[in-house]
């Protein structure tokens, strides 16, 4: 008896796909909306060199700082897909999504 109660519990208290599906959508939204941000002429890539941080509020530029020192130090240049998965990777995405209200 205590086995189904545990199971029911926990299939009612993990999230489903769906769920997951659109926080991760929301956070790709986010990381884009950053991205262009970021991509002060507009070219569809950034860079350390070309890269406009006035638009990005001090709190998502200190979490995705880490990022950003990767890009200078390796002399990358990121398209928004690139820059999505590098972000995914290098950063804390669910602190950008709390500081932009995901």
């Amino acid at each position: 008896m205590q086995k189904k109660l545990d199971q029911r519990s926990q299939q009612q208290f993990s999230p489903s796909k769906k769920t997951y599906f659109l926080n991760r959508l929301n956070k790709f939204n986010k990381l884009e909306e950053i991205f262009h941000q970021l991509d002060g002429d507009h070219d569809g890539v950034i860079s350390a060199r070309s890269i406009n941080i006035k638009n990005v509020p001090i709190e998502v530029l200190e979490v995705i700082s880490p990022l950003l020192i990767e890009m200078e130090d390796a002399s990358l240049e990121l398209n928004i897909e690139e820059f999505i998965i590098a972000a995914d990777k290098f950063i804390k995405v669910d602190l950008v999504c709390n500081i932009m209200m995901c």
